[in-house]
């Protein structure tokens, strides 16, 4: 395996319609500052066994890499040991070239599958002694290097498996253009339910949000690429309480598992300005939003400190920021204000007086969410806890932060909070969506009854022991028209039950969904 490697970087621009220009202020333009000092390595989280999910991974990525091999797919290197993990992401670090019409293919573990895709990281570039540009007198890439980051989501039928981000991109399959550099720049597919996605094969848009357990990495363009870093994030836990706080208004942070109804009262929209924002930067005051803090809250020499309470689990730290100069300038997406450079850390610092980045210097985008959890999902916090955040590189205005706790007593089992076997709930699968419940976990041997019931439409319902089920893996399925139906399954103790519901029928399908031991 290549030797592992891990630097800082910009965020390259879009493409325009006659070449890739090679520098430009965009979304993060300029050098960053290497990650914040840490007494925490990383590590495997304590979240699952690294083990078990590493033989379970593997033997998926094989299977996946043999059979697009056999669709004439270039497969150069396939990664199946993560650098880095936390409770929410999995990180991996390399330095390897990809060439024209290559990829590169790497493992989701286990305990990150179920959770919905929410950030991808990329840090790549173009070496200069590889740029092939003949002219290197303008600003344009006329042989730009463009990487696409794919990922596979098993629940989605097998022609739309293989899907790319939905937000901005500098050519074919979501492809962003690497910089020609000596140093990786690093890329945000942020918001990947907000943005959407596209499927590699299909060319369909969705905003469904996916279950992965597997990336690759595509060479797209005509000069090759240099991959340093993939970084997969996905959602979080539910809360049961959260620390938030909106400094711009109209800012709303949404759900804080899935981001729905999420808005931002700042940002390129509003001629690049955040109004009431709390602004971190070097050693400053924290400007407007700074007068507005809640108690616990508070800034310290630039950044901003966050008590916690004793005997809570971390679910998850949002961030909604943003980093554009009120300039009054239209920049290469359309909206107005130069892109800023800003880069954003998030940690929890214990009271032991050990720090763990789990949001190490990534791009802050002209307004979005970054965020993150701790290493170790199943760490209690302490009194004397906090998180902090902070900024370097430039100002980052943060419109609200949200830190989701947890109840240490109602810790769940590693990889999912575990639901009780007796559940019922209301809600609506617009056609071609899914609606996921579970797992539901059997204390001793037991025969599960699922059933739903919709006065209109048309949504089918599907069942499967130990993973979520799509069309075509499931242990049960129905096959009526209409959405009265029902399934009865056995399970062993300690059996975990995956339901879901695929809306067939045009609207919005209601129905109502219970489960129950039957026996």
């Amino acid at each position: 395996m290549p030797s592992p490697i891990h630097g800082p970087s910009s965020t390259p621009p879009i493409t325009p319609p006659s070449g890739v220009p090679e520098s430009s202020a965009d979304t993060n333009g300029g050098d960053a500052l290497g990650s914040p000092n840490t007494t925490v390595s990383p590590g495997l989280a304590t979240t699952a066994s690294p083990s078990v999910a590493a033989e379970d991974g593997l033997s998926r990525l094989n299977g996946l890499v043999q059979k697009d091999k056999a669709k004439g797919e270039k497969v150069v290197d396939v990664f199946g040991q993560p650098s880095s993990r936390t409770s929410t992401s999995v990180t991996y670090r390399m330095n390897r070239v990809v060439k024209p019409g290559e990829s590169i293919y790497l493992m989701v573990p286990a305990e990150l599958r179920e959770r919905p895709v929410n950030f991808i990281v990329l840090a790549h570039r173009q070496d200069p002694s590889a740029d092939t540009d003949s002219d290197k007198s303008d600003k344009w890439d006329d042989t730009p290097g463009l990487s696409s980051v794919q990922v596979h989501a098993f629940d989605q039928p097998a022609g739309q498996a293989w899907r790319y981000w939905g937000g901005s991109a500098s050519g074919a399959q979501g492809a962003k253009f690497a910089e020609v550099s000596y140093s990786p720049e690093i890329e945000n597919l942020y918001e990947w339910t907000k943005l959407g996605h596209h499927g590699v094969d299909s060319g369909d848009f969705s905003k469904e949000p996916l279950h992965v357990d597997a990336l690759r990495v595509r060479s797209v363009g005509e000069d090759p690429v240099q991959i340093s870093e993939v970084t997969l994030k996905v959602a979080p836990r539910p809360p049961d309480m959260v620390l938030e706080k909106v400094f711009t208004p109209g800012t709303v942070l949404g759900d804080p598992v899935t981001g729905a109804g999420r808005k931002y009262g700042g940002g390129q929209g509003y001629g690049g300005k955040f109004p009431g924002a709390l602004e971190l930067s070097g050693y400053g005051s924290g400007g407007t939003g700074a007068a507005h803090l809640p108690a616990g809250w508070k800034m310290v020499g630039g950044r901003l400190e966050i008590d916690l309470p004793p005997g809570k689990l971390i679910t998850h730290v949002d961030i909604a920021g943003g980093d554009s100069h009120p300039d009054g300038i239209t920049n290469s997406d359309g909206g107005t204000g130069t892109k800023g450079w800003s880069k954003l850390s998030i940690g929890l610092a214990r009271a032991s007086g050990t720090t763990d980045w789990f949001v190490s210097s990534e791009n802050v985008p002209p307004e979005g969410v970054l965020g993150g959890a701790p290493t170790d999902g199943k760490y209690v916090t302490k009194p004397g806890d906090k998180v902090i955040v902070r900024a370097s590189s430039d100002t980052t205005y943060v419109m609200a932060a949200r830190v989701g706790l947890l109840s240490s007593a109602s810790e769940p089992p590693p990889g999912e909070e575990q639901k009780p076997i007796e559940f019922s709930q209301t809600t609506k699968a617009p056609k071609g969506t899914w609606k996921r419940f579970g797992p539901f976990e059997a204390s001793a041997a037991t025969k599960v009854r699922v059933a739903i019931d919709g006065e209109s439409g048309n949504a089918d319902l599907y069942v499967r022991k130990g993973t979520q089920p799509n069309t075509q893996k499931y242990d049960a399925r129905s096959k009526q028209d209409g959405s009265h139906e029902a399934l009865e399954i056995g399970l062993a103790a300690g059996e975990k039950l995956f339901v879901a519901v695929r809306g067939r029928g045009a609207g919005s399908n209601p129905f109502e969904i219970k489960v129950e031991e039957i026996a």
